[in-house]
């Protein structure tokens, strides 16, 4: 049935000549897809076909283009949230402030400076906002970006209303749920007019494991489709994610099926997981949390522990959202392509 709509949609194409940015596409255009929300054309360069991917897609897509509206915009950029800072560091796109963090990027650690007396404002440089929860307004205030941008992942804080009465320009930046990476490169790819390399290169190396991971998926398309719980762990504290989560709308993709998927994304108890006994457990933890993965793993696979007779025990089909290139902890960035291969591959592979 994919393969059916991947053909209706290349014609479709040939047909209307519809374009992410309004180029006509070339005669020797191609398009793929991945999952039900996203369909790329890969003519000169990669792009989203707005035109065919789905009503979430187009909705983030026309969001964010009205934050990001021009190249003075995104050369005058204060990222308040870390993760922020870093993604758009990898594009290419250099920012006037960020948060002081160990997680900050080596090269943005290095152009950051304090602001003060001896110290005056450098947008040639990375301005030290202080913490990420409490950053210094007056100094953001006096920095007076184009925009100032915090993950949509990130809680509402109070010096957040302090910049919203001062009239400084503060937008959510969509960093919760996988698709906000893909848009965000076409978004931005979109404003250079498709001529830097940089943001095109790096659009290409995420697509085109998207490409493979689909291929992998259209094998299995006819096969049964595999059951998973996702679970978020803290100590002896398991959270099950739903349909809605990150994980969530991955695994969908990937056509398996989230046991707890209408679960109101709260806690769950051994009793439940065991009643669920779905085919693959995944899980994860929050920030640096590698003492809780290796907690939880030794619980799952205690020979006289409780978990000893599910089925992704027994089949040791039971793993962390966790490799060498990455280390999964809810928030959203460039890296979401890895952690969709790894899934995919250790659902089908």
């Amino acid at each position: 049935m994919k393969k059916y709509m991947m053909i209706l949609v290349s014609i479709n194409l040939l047909l209307v000549g519809c374009q992410s940015g309004g180029n006509t596409p070339s005669p020797n255009v191609n398009t793929f897809y991945f999952g039900e929300d996203l369909v790329f054309i890969e003519d000169d360069v990669i792009t989203i076909d707005l035109e065919n991917s789905s009503a979430i897609v187009k909705e983030k897509h026309a969001t964010l283009r009205t934050i990001l509206t021009d190249e003075e915009v995104l050369h005058d950029i204060a990222a308040m949230t870390t993760t922020t800072a870093n993604i758009l560091s990898q594009i290419g796109i250099q920012v006037t402030a960020a948060p002081e963090s160990e997680a900050l990027s080596p090269s943005l650690t290095m152009e950051q400076y304090v602001l003060g007396s001896s110290q005056p404002i450098d947008k040639t440089k990375v301005l030290n906002v202080g913490s990420a929860l409490s950053p210094n307004v007056e100094a953001i205030m006096e920095l007076d970006p184009k925009i100032v941008l915090y993950s949509d992942a990130m809680p509402h804080g109070e010096y957040m209303d302090i910049l919203h009465a001062s009239g400084i320009n503060l937008q959510p930046l969509g960093q919760s749920d996988y698709l906000d990476m893909f848009v965000l490169l076409d978004v931005i790819g979109g404003i250079y007019n498709h001529q830097n390399e940089q943001i095109n290169t790096i659009f290409k190396e995420m697509t085109d494991t998207l490409k493979s991971v689909q291929e992998l998926l259209d094998v299995k398309v006819d096969q049964v489709q595999p059951t998973v719980a996702i679970l978020q762990v803290a100590g002896d504290t398991i959270i099950a994610n739903n349909e809605e989560t990150v994980l969530g709308t991955i695994v969908t993709a990937l056509g398996v099926n989230n046991v707890f998927k209408n679960n109101g994304n709260g806690e769950v108890n051994k009793e439940e997981i065991l009643a669920a006994n779905p085919d693959y457990i995944i899980y994860y933890t929050h920030g640096n949390g590698q003492a809780s993965l290796t907690q939880f793993h030794e619980v799952l696979y205690d020979e006289n522990g409780v978990y000893r007779e599910l089925q992704a025990v027994k089949n040791k089909q039971a793993f962390p959202v966790a490799s060498d290139d990455f280390i999964f902890a809810a928030s959203v960035d460039l890296d979401i392509v890895k952690v969709i291969s790894y899934l995919a591959k250790g659902f089908y592979e």
